[in-house]
């Protein structure tokens, strides 16, 4: 089932990787265009996920992306709610651009739960 899924979002991606331009601070928008200059850590998060998608699309392609998003999303449950989320996108073609919002705010909730156990001297 993940397998699948990670293979459908893989083709699904790949179009949008095919576009991504690493010269400049490139992000993917809500609406699936690309924007410049990231300012929200949701855009800048976007930036850094492509830019690491890019120097891995010419590797082993849906395992590398495979092993990206594993660092994030690391239990069966978490790909079951994933799932339903994306589920009713699957004619829209918007699939992917679903999940990656979703893997953002993994992304920013886990970046928050780090900055937050950071001890700081007083």
């Amino acid at each position: 089932m993940v397998n699948i899924l990670i293979e459908d979002l893989y083709r699904e991606i790949k179009k949008y990787i095919d576009y991504y331009k690493p010269t400049n601070f490139y992000f993917l928008t809500v609406e699936g265009g690309w924007g410049a200059n990231p300012i929200v850590l949701r855009d800048r998060i976007s930036n850094e996920l492509f830019h690491r998608f890019w120097i891995e699309k010419d590797k082993q392609k849906i395992y590398s992306l495979s092993s990206i998003i594993d660092a994030v999303i690391f239990s069966e449950e978490s790909w079951t709610v994933i799932n339903k989320i994306i589920e009713p996108a699957e004619k829209s073609n918007k699939k992917a651009i679903l999940f990656l919002e979703f893997l953002y705010q993994l992304i920013e909730l886990n970046i928050n739960k780090i900055n937050n156990e950071i001890y700081v001297p007083e």
